[in-house]
């Protein structure tokens, strides 16, 4: 996750009931999650101010335990993209008080459901994520959706 990615793909573990395109009910899981664009610079700059505040508090930690545990550059050497999520989300709720968590995960569904029908930021089995399917997903997919988010947009651009 250390080069920046234009979009990302993350398959839901509980897949969520939504209206097609064509007006049917489904369970959908397919998510599409494209790089955020300028209209999303205001929340975009919050998470990576976020993140970065994240990142400096946590490497004083590594500091500390210097010798006794695994260094910060080892946490992302290659490994899956979901074990790098789960490392990035530790690392926010390690580094980070609650009121700063909290304003990541208010600010994820601004930016996933964002964008017109036609140029949705994030697409779920092909149909543009609202905020009342967002809503359906559940607390760990959220989870993984916001380390993978940092890792895949964020990330990237401060730990090449």
């Amino acid at each position: 996750m250390s080069e920046f990615k234009e979009s990302f793909d993350y398959t839901l573990k509980t897949p969520i009931k939504i209206h097609t395109k064509e007006g049917m009910e489904d369970f959908a899981q397919e998510l599409t999650i494209k790089a955020p664009g300028p209209q999303n610079h205001v929340e975009y700059n919050l998470l990576d101010s976020t993140f970065t505040r994240a990142l400096l508090h946590s490497s004083k930690l590594f500091k500390s335990f210097e010798g006794t545990t695994s260094t910060q550059g080892d946490m992302f050497e290659e490994e899956t993209e979901e074990t790098k999520a789960n490392q990035i989300t530790t690392i926010l709720k390690a580094s980070l008080d609650a009121e700063d968590i909290m304003k990541c995960y208010n600010v994820l569904p601004i930016l996933l459901t964002s964008g017109s029908a036609q140029n949705a930021i994030c697409t779920l089995d092909g149909v543009k994520l609202t905020r009342p399917m967002y809503d359906k997903i559940g607390l760990k997919d959220r989870e993984h959706l916001l380390g993978l988010y940092f890792g895949n947009f964020i990330a990237g651009s401060l730990l090449s």
